[in-house]
């Protein structure tokens, strides 16, 4: 950092410092913000973070965060981006300096996402359940589903909006947890892209590792705990705003543990120390349907305390 900076390295700056202000301002522009623009944005931020220092990608996203407000008149989109920006590409310089492990790299950038998740929720509306359920029953109902249920799958009108009621309450309650996924999905491809960027360009290698190596970190299990206290809570004392805060969080690890409980079981395919009757019964799990993925989620839970395979721990 403290060598001379040739002509070349000026103008490989000068181009990313570009594409972090303009990226954003085109999206805000013609109103195509999406996953795609989500995952591109960051690598020139994480370049800037890296090369020239995280004030100065600081001061980058918010001068970013500016133009979009100033273009687009949202507070909300302006916030949001700016933390998208802001907080995501702060963990990815952290993880490429350190260097961290990819499960510590998504445990703390998807915690970045979280307040995106909160604002989303908070511009919704005092009541965002009811809404989003009003607004998937609006959805519904342009789609003909109701129509389609009773022709395709045999119902009657009454059993059709039972269902259909059903489904929109299932959707609303656990949206959040779907827009939480997603920034998982999104924190994940960003790392991806921005760890072979910088090693094309910085020469910092970040290893993966395969598959059954994947992991997170051990304290991850705090979310679960937190999950598992708030339904247990919100059910004694029928809070149901706490109740949702569980489900979405269950839900979340359900997932989430789902993958590592696969990693798990790959592992255990692919080492010779674990007896042909542990494997056999793994595949027997696999087709129980629900059950084995319950099982193999439940894997992967205990996996965070408990480290079957004994993994090291991140840095």
């Amino acid at each position: 950092m403290n060598e001379p900076v040739t002509f070349k390295e000026k103008t490989k700056d000068t181009l990313a410092f570009a594409a972090a202000l303009g990226i954003p301002l085109l999206a805000a522009s013609f109103d195509a913000w999406g996953f795609l623009v989500d995952i591109l944005v960051i690598v020139p931020f994480v370049w800037l973070g890296l090369r020239r220092g995280k004030i100065y990608a600081l001061v980058t996203a918010l001068l970013a965060s500016a133009g979009v407000y100033f273009i687009t008149q949202s507070a909300f989109t302006a916030v949001s981006k700016g933390l998208l920006l802001l907080g995501v590409s702060f963990v990815l310089v952290i993880s490429f300096e350190r260097p961290w492990k990819p499960g510590k790299v998504l445990f703390w950038g998807s915690l970045v996402w979280l307040p995106y998740v909160l604002l989303s929720l908070y511009i919704i509306g005092p009541d965002p359940v009811g809404q989003l359920q009003k607004a998937y029953a609006d959805m519904f109902q342009q789609a003909n589903m109701l129509q389609v249920m009773q022709t395709t799958w045999g119902m009657d009108a009454n059993q059709a909006k039972d269902a259909l009621l059903q489904y929109s309450q299932i959707g609303a309650t656990i949206f959040p947890a779907v827009l939480f996924l997603n920034g998982i999905v999104t924190v994940g491809c960003n790392f991806l892209l921005s760890r072979f960027v910088v090693y094309k360009a910085l020469g910092i290698k970040t290893r993966i590792g395969p598959f059954r190596e994947w992991s997170l970190p051990w304290y991850a299990i705090w979310g679960a705990i937190l999950g598992l206290a708030s339904y247990l809570a919100g059910d004694n004392w029928n809070i149901v705003w706490l109740m949702d805060v569980g489900l979405n969080l269950g839900f979340v690890y359900f997932v989430v543990c789902l993958v590592l409980g696969s990693a798990i079981t790959s592992y255990m395919f692919a080492s010779a120390k674990i007896p042909r009757f542990v494997k056999v019964l793994l595949v027997f799990m696999a087709f129980l349907s629900v059950y084995g993925l319950i099982m193999i989620a439940a894997l992967g839970l205990f996996d965070l305390v408990l480290n079957f395979r004994r993994i090291p721990e991140s840095t």
